[in-house]
């Protein structure tokens, strides 16, 4: 994603089937905290002049810390389990 707005949709929705497709998605969220980080780094040394500065250095600094704790969760536990024949809607396919 290009920016920090599109985090909460695109990139979450991109997190979840990678992890529902039972892959780690490590390197989507390393690739996404480089993609942000010239972001990142001239947000965090604003002043935040008026209330939309203010709030696009806060916003970022809390999509930047979701991004560390996000790739920290994966690096932890790199593959996550997929789910279980009970969490899939049966198939429509005839047995």
């Amino acid at each position: 994603m290009a920016h920090v707005r599109d985090l909460r949709t695109e990139f979450l929705l991109k997190v979840r089937l990678t992890v529902r497709a039972g892959r780690s998605p490590l390197a989507l969220v390393e690739a996404q905290q480089a993609a942000l980080a010239p972001t990142f780094a001239g947000l965090a040394g604003s002043a935040g002049e008026d209330e939309v500065s203010l709030w696009r250095q806060h916003n970022a600094a809390g999509a930047k810390e979701f991004l560390d704790d996000l790739a920290a969760r994966f690096r932890a536990a790199p593959v996550p389990d997929a789910p279980g024949p009970e969490a899939r809607p049966p198939s429509s396919a005839p047995a």
